[in-house]
């Protein structure tokens, strides 16, 4: 069985002060535990999202770049973008979607006969 989402602590330490969560970056821990990716998830990348939760917050308080490197390729790494997904090979099954069932008929999916 997959570990269960932790839940993102109220405040983090910063400085030496604890400095309460965005709402900016509540949201974007509730984007990743409810996405589809989470069902994969193991312990290990729920860590990553809490080491990188200050970080996003800094990010929301400052907006500077500095932050965005380290938040992009950890985001990248866990399949956050599309491209990521791709790269990982990665496929996002949605209820009520048809999938198709081979690599082919996937690659085939979006072609059409041009006369």
């Amino acid at each position: 069985p997959q570990p269960k989402p932790p839940a993102l602590q109220p405040s983090y330490l910063s400085a030496g002060e604890r400095v309460k969560y965005l709402a900016a970056t509540k949201r974007w821990w509730r984007s990743w535990r409810d996405s589809p990716m989470a069902a994969r998830f193991e312990a290990t990348d729920w860590e990553r999202l809490l080491m990188l939760a200050p970080q996003v917050d800094a990010y929301h308080r400052t907006s500077n770049p500095r932050f965005l490197a380290e938040i992009r390729q950890s985001e990248a790494e866990l399949g956050g973008t599309v491209a990521s997904r791709l790269r990982l090979r990665i496929d996002i099954e949605r209820p009520g979607e048809p999938q198709p069932k081979s690599g082919a008929a996937r690659r085939r999916a979006g072609l059409h006969v041009v006369a």
